[in-house]
């Protein structure tokens, strides 16, 4: 295997499980992840017809975000705010899958490579959740975002807040990953 060639050559590689790799890449996965560890996510949908559904019964209301499964850097990422603007963002997020350099299993699967979600409004939270190279969790740094540009902080600031600190702690032993792992969360 390629990661014991680096390592019996003196190179440690800094890379989580395959199945780690697998949750923080695919939101879906991740929402589920969470899900089971009883942290709060907003409610989400694979696919249009049951997002319709949920806006009809009331389970859901606009503004919704709509961004691709496997996304990053907000490439897809829309706020809709009617049924009109809902078919128009599905299919400008499914082209931006298409002509970016997004994850290749969003186009093998177009038709569960988008989330529809509920928006949450709140504060909004960078978590540092770090572990060792063993997957054990060591801290959480939080962070208070003040300004944002294209899916990424621009600036923040350290905050001492023991709820997040606990979700973090919590991630990070139940997840395993190796180093630094960057959440974002709306309190």
């Amino acid at each position: 295997n390629a990661q014991k060639k680096l390592v019996n050559s003196g190179i440690f590689a800094i890379v989580s499980s395959p199945n780690v790799i697998r949750i923080c890449a695919d939101k879906w996965q991740t929402k589920n992840f969470l899900k089971d560890l009883d942290i709060k996510t907003p409610l989400t949908f694979l696919d249009l017809s049951s997002t319709r559904k949920a806006l009809s019964s009331g389970q859901m209301e606009f503004p919704l975000v709509i961004k691709p499964r496997r996304g990053m850097g907000s490439i897809g990422v829309f706020e809709v705010e009617n049924d009109q603007e809902l078919s128009v963002f599905t299919q400008k997020t499914l082209n931006a899958i298409k002509t970016s350099s997004l994850d290749n299993e969003n186009q093998k699967f177009p038709k569960q490579s988008i989330l529809y979600q509920e928006k949450i409004q709140g504060e909004e939270f960078g978590l540092d959740i770090i572990n060792n190279l063993n997957g054990d969790y060591i801290t959480t740094f939080s962070k208070r975002k003040l300004a944002m540009r294209s899916g990424e902080t621009d600036a923040a600031i350290t905050v001492y807040e023991p709820m997040l600190e606990n979700i973090g702690k919590q991630i990070g032993f139940a997840l395993g990953h190796n180093g630094l792992l960057d959440v974002d969360i709306i309190k």
